[in-house]
């Protein structure tokens, strides 16, 4: 999926759950950016620790691209 992302010009900035994603979101559309979120999953997790929160809850991979 990230390989598509990539071609269509988007770009990975960070993750975030709320309520700070919901900051993030409108700040970067604030700045002029097209925002795109990837809900990360428990298969998503880098270690088994981090899988408990990703169940409890939802956490997203903000991608950004200019607008146009």
């Amino acid at each position: 999926m990230e390989d598509v992302l990539d071609r269509e010009g988007w770009e990975f900035r960070f993750t975030a759950s709320d309520p700070r994603l919901t900051e993030h979101v409108e700040e970067f559309r604030a700045l002029g950016f097209d925002v795109h979120l990837e809900k990360l999953g428990a298969h998503d997790a880098p270690d088994a620790s981090c899988s408990t929160c990703l169940e409890d809850r939802p956490v997203f991979a903000i991608y950004v691209r200019r607008s146009g």
